[in-house]
């Protein structure tokens, strides 16, 4: 299900107008670029639909439990979430792929929360060194427990610009919070 940013009318407006200006900075004013504004900006809302989410309304509502288990011997590992924001140097795509771990002690997450989390937070200009340790201590705070988060995100602003790094080659972060 596709979540946009909620703007108001005179926001959503700039917005507008703003792809506008670019479009005409570039000089492409041609009949074909007369609805690029409304697809840019409804293109931006999407991929900045996570600025100002409600986490807790959002991801965690009723989805955290306590368990009667003291504390867990395993740890519990999410793999291959993929998400997709901004990248908050040029506002061009990334696009990312999540590994969250957890060692529950006194409470759990339900299993679709941490993928929610993940797709929220990375859907807004960030830079992906924030991501990982927004995810991380988000998920540390809320269960009380260490958490592991490793992100790969491959940027466009490096694929298709600057340096031009091959598609198979992601930047990669890592952190553990205790």
């Amino acid at each position: 299900m596709e979540q946009y940013l909620q703007l108001t009318k005179e926001r959503e407006e700039a917005l507008r107008k703003g792809v506008g200006y670019i479009l005409y900075g570039l000089g492409l004013t041609g009949p074909e670029y007369e609805l690029t504004p409304e697809r840019m900006s409804r293109a931006l809302r999407e991929l900045c639909s996570g600025i100002g989410a409600d986490l807790e309304k959002e991801v965690f509502g009723e989805g955290v439990f306590e368990t009667e288990q003291k504390e867990f011997r395993m740890p519990t590992t999410f793999t291959n979430i993929s998400a997709r924001g901004l990248c908050g140097h040029h506002l061009l795509p990334v696009i990312y792929k999540a590994e969250v771990t957890y060692k529950p002690r006194k409470k759990v997450v339900g299993l679709s929360r941490i993928h929610r989390l993940v797709r929220i937070l990375a859907a807004r200009p960030v830079l992906q060194e924030q991501l990982t340790y927004d995810i991380a201590s988000i998920l540390r705070d809320k269960l009380d427990c260490p958490v592991s988060v490793r992100l790969e995100g491959l940027h466009m602003c490096m694929v298709a610009r600057g340096s031009r790094t091959e598609l198979n080659a992601p930047v990669v972060t890592e952190l553990t919070l205790e």
